[in-house]
């Protein structure tokens, strides 16, 4: 599985924890100092960084484990693109 859809995913899965813990979108907000509209945003987009995440995590009463393993030989090649100068 692609990093971007883990994020995805486990930004999916913190939504819900918000919901059924009752905090809104507002509240979390407040929490993590941003807008209502930036945590609407990051809901929908399914795009943090790590810091985010776990801040999120937290406002919402969770925390998040990060694991290293092995990945499989097909996940192993990273595409770097090259920029124009």
């Amino acid at each position: 599985m692609k990093a971007a859809e883990q994020r995805r995913r486990l930004l999916q899965s913190l939504a819900e924890e918000r919901r059924r813990s009752g905090v809104s979108q507002t509240q979390l907000a407040a929490r993590l100092q941003t807008s209502q509209s930036a945590i609407a945003r990051l809901e929908a987009s399914g795009d943090a960084k790590l810091s985010t995440i776990d801040h999120f995590a937290i406002a919402v009463g969770k925390t998040v484990q990060w694991r290293i393993r092995e990945a499989p030989r097909s996940d192993r090649r990273v595409r770097v693109r090259k920029r124009s100068i």
